[in-house]
């Protein structure tokens, strides 16, 4: 791999990592099962919430359970697909997905508080192309469990990449940071947003970075993605600086080693 674009990804390397171990982690939860498909509830009711589980019984007189709406999205059986983007998928991975889709709908049916299955059923929705349901249950997972950092990070990647909506997207960014702010995830992935695709904010970044790395103890990747950032921009004295930071702290990385002394026989 040409390392100036090697570096360019290293820095969101880690960040897109653990969003994908926790979609795998979830997809290997649930066997695929058909399951009868629920119904919508009205928008006046509420669901009890424990604030230590990802479900609760109804709360009793005094118990401190929390109160949410209950979810009034697309339907959460079934997605609406995309066909020309999933004609190329094999059918019996789209048998499965449905089949899976089915059974988290009557899991949150009975539960409509279990935070894993709205993720998972995001995650599929996805899959299927269906990008308006996806945000339905991810923004109900948010409303369910404030404090999570997936949700958020999966609607800022959706609002970002998908929706097209910048401003949400950053929001939900800002918001995972606030939940997390030792997880590098979310620094990144916003940074990324205004790199590519927020660009009236990149100026931004730099600020983010340093922000990220007084709460986390991430500075690693914060400074190879700096490196990265400079070195597109063209400013070389400013790359060789955030790589030089890097190889102190990781001395024996030899790709760091390689792109610095590339970048110095400019």
């Amino acid at each position: 791999m040409d390392l100036k674009k090697f570096f360019l990804v290293t820095g969101v390397a880690i960040g897109i990592g653990l969003l994908a171990w926790v979609m795998y982690v979830n997809i290997m939860t649930f066997s695929p099962r058909v399951s009868p498909v629920p119904t919508q509830p009205a928008p006046s009711a509420v669901v009890p919430v424990s604030d230590e589980g990802s479900s609760a019984e109804a709360p009793k007189a005094g118990s401190g359970a929390l109160q949410v709406p209950l979810y009034t999205g697309a339907d959460a059986s079934v997605a609406r697909e995309n066909s020309s983007l999933i004609k190329a998928y094999p059918e019996d991975v789209k048998k499965k997905m449905r089949e899976e889709l089915a059974t988290l709908a009557a899991r949150v049916e009975k539960d409509p508080t279990t935070l894993d299955a709205w993720l998972r059923i995001g995650v599929i929705k996805k899959f299927f192309g269906d990008y308006e349901g996806a945000r339905d249950a991810w923004e109900y997972a948010s409303i369910i469990r404030p404090a999570n950092v997936v949700s958020f990070l999966n609607l800022g990647g959706l609002y970002g990449s998908y929706l097209k909506d910048y401003p949400r997207a950053e929001k939900n960014y800002r918001q995972a940071i606030i939940n997390n702010p030792a997880d590098s995830s979310g620094y990144l992935e916003l940074a990324s947003l205004y790199r590519y695709s927020y660009k009236e904010k990149e100026g931004n970044i730099v600020p983010l970075m340093e922000e990220g790395m007084t709460a986390s103890d991430d500075d690693l990747n914060f400074t190879i993605y700096l490196g990265g950032y400079w070195t597109e921009k063209g400013d070389t004295a400013k790359a060789i600086e955030n790589y030089e930071k890097a190889l102190k702290l990781d001395p024996d990385n030899k790709p760091i080693q390689a792109e610095i002394s590339r970048l110095k026989a400019r």
